[in-house]
């Protein structure tokens, strides 16, 4: 998904799959031909029914969000079958000829000038009766999380083998609140992650080609990123790196680390010292 928004950091990428827009594969779905058929034929083998979609914002306002548009896409258990947006601030939504069945509600919010969903919802099943003012329960928008992905090397330009470095631990801080967010191990060397059902990376965010260590579901705000690299043979600190990160709604930021000797440039709250 491309994002138009050009006030992005050049380190900052869109999580892909968050904005599911999906009118492209309308044209495939046999539910949206029947209904089409009737329109158009008077055919009675897709009875419809009117269904009304509405939204609301937990605690805030479309404007109070930043939300310019919504889209709507109506889900049965084929794919899609309808679509349509609609500014935010009208609060709902009208798909005027629904064939009769059962059926999922997704709605994203985007900014202005922003292909990138930063709040979704969805309520399921919602029954639609032929020949009938249907209503669907408001779907609730809530915040779509981002990511951390954090890239690391080492001072000296030497890799992981040259320092004895096997693992880096990596904490995620609110500097504000106090709160740890995350705290996680990998492999110095990411590429020795393991992949699959099997073994997957921690928090991985599927659609998102990471070049480091990644960090899913963290919410829009600013962070401190401690990382600690440690060798088998002792827990203590081995190198280390901080950084301040911000994060924005459903996209990934990239984070360089750069870590340093613990011997050499001892840092007291990452060394143990």
């Amino acid at each position: 998904m491309k994002a138009r928004n050009t006030n992005d950091s050049p380190t900052s990428q869109p999580v892909a799959g968050l904005a599911r827009r999906r009118l492209a594969a309308l044209g495939a779905s046999p539910l949206l031909a029947l209904a089409a058929a009737g329109c158009g034929g008077g055919s009675s083998l897709a009875p419809t029914g009117q269904l009304t979609v509405s939204w609301l914002i937990g605690g805030s306002t479309c404007a109070g969000s930043g939300l310019a548009t919504v889209e709507i896409t109506l889900v049965d258990a084929r794919g899609a079958v309808d679509a349509g947006s609609a500014a935010c601030q009208v609060g709902n939504y009208v798909f005027r000829t629904v064939p009769e069945g059962q059926y999922r509600i997704e709605v994203d919010g985007f900014p202005a000038d922003d292909a990138i969903a930063t709040y979704s919802g969805l309520v399921e099943p919602v029954v639609v009766r032929a020949n009938f003012p249907n209503a669907a329960p408001a779907v609730a928008l809530t915040q779509n999380p981002g990511g951390i992905d954090a890239i690391w090397s080492f001072d000296n330009g030497q890799l992981c083998s040259f320092n004895g470095v096997d693992t880096v631990e990596l904490t995620l801080w609110n500097p504000q609140t106090g709160v740890q967010v995350a705290a996680l191990d990998y492999p110095c060397d990411v590429s020795k992650v393991p992949t699959g059902p099997a073994g997957a990376a921690p928090n991985p965010i599927p659609e998102y080609p990471a070049k480091g260590a990644l960090i899913e579901e963290v919410y829009a705000g600013t962070y401190t990123l401690w990382a600690r690299g440690k060798g088998t043979s002792s827990a203590a600190a081995l190198v280390w790196a901080e950084a301040t990160v911000v994060v924005k709604q459903a996209r990934v930021e990239e984070v360089m680390l750069k870590l340093q000797s613990c011997a050499e440039k001892p840092n007291n709250s990452l060394c143990g010292i």
